[in-house]
């Protein structure tokens, strides 16, 4: 991702509404194969004012189905990893590996999440 792409005007969606802002992509990933039909796309921003936006899709080539988008917004580094975490088999919040390597993109370009990681 080059420093261009990072920084400008976005617009993300959620099922209700778009969110348009100025600000930086710190991060994004996708779980997609190209021998799967499904998967999801993350991305964090930061905006301007400082706030988080985590928005994320989940994709479909299944005839018929469509995308389904959603966005958060928040404020803190931590605000950020719960809106990641997902429950797992055994109902324990955790972080998916596309979250994962959401975060440690945001890591490199926000030190804020280096320690909020750690913690």
């Amino acid at each position: 991702m080059s420093e261009t792409d990072r920084t400008g005007f976005f617009r993300v969606m959620d099922e209700e509404r778009v969110v348009a802002f100025e600000g930086e992509l710190l991060g994004e990933a996708s779980s997609e194969r190209g021998d799967k039909d499904r998967w999801f796309e993350l991305r964090l921003y930061r905006t301007q004012a400082g706030a988080y936006i985590v928005a994320g899709v989940g994709k479909s080539r299944v005839p018929g189905e469509t995308d389904l988008c959603w966005c958060k917004i928040v404020d803190r580094t931590e605000d950020v990893i719960r809106a990641l975490q997902r429950n797992d088999a055994d109902g324990e919040l955790r972080l998916t590996n596309v979250a994962k390597r959401v975060l440690d993109q945001a890591a490199e370009v926000d030190p804020d999440f280096a320690t909020t990681m750690v913690a």
